[in-house]
């Protein structure tokens, strides 16, 4: 079994877990504003995720392992580490969640070259204007 299908299978068996873990959770007054929600939202999100992992582990013909343990992967890596650390604890506390999450999104995207460099902006502002939309309008929560 190659590492495709252990992390697919893995994450499936959590994210069953969670679902199970939520659905003991009381049901609220409705289906979008309750403690069910979110958590049941994210373990079918983790689903199907893990579901096309499996997909994609279906697909492979053989199992391409190498470690990456390169000066360019390290440096990511402590990129990553350092500009969350500042996002969690100095951009959201005193920027505000909206403005610091698209800052966030915009040099974290530049940074690992995800996107196109015309697309980064519009990438970060729709990220944030949907998830906006999706809690404070439909779950009713209110985002920090």
């Amino acid at each position: 079994m190659n590492k495709e299908w252990t992390l697919g299978i893995c994450s499936m068996l959590v994210s069953m877990f969670v679902i199970w873990l939520t659905l003991q959770l009381p049901a609220g007054d409705h289906v979008l504003n309750s403690s069910r929600s979110f958590p049941l939202l994210l373990g079918v999100l983790l689903m199907i995720v893990s579901a096309t992992q499996l997909v994609k582990a279906g697909r492979l013909r053989t199992a391409v392992v190498t470690p990456a343990y390169r000066n360019g992967n390290i440096r990511r890596g402590v990129f990553y580490v350092l500009w969350t650390g500042i996002y969690l604890f100095a951009g959201i506390p005193f920027i505000g969640f909206i403005l610091v999450t698209i800052l966030y999104l915009f040099v974290g995207i530049t940074f690992y070259k995800e996107v196109r460099w015309y697309k980064v902006l519009p990438v970060s502002i729709g990220t944030i204007l949907l998830f906006y939309f999706v809690f404070t309008r439909l779950m009713f929560i209110q985002l920090p």
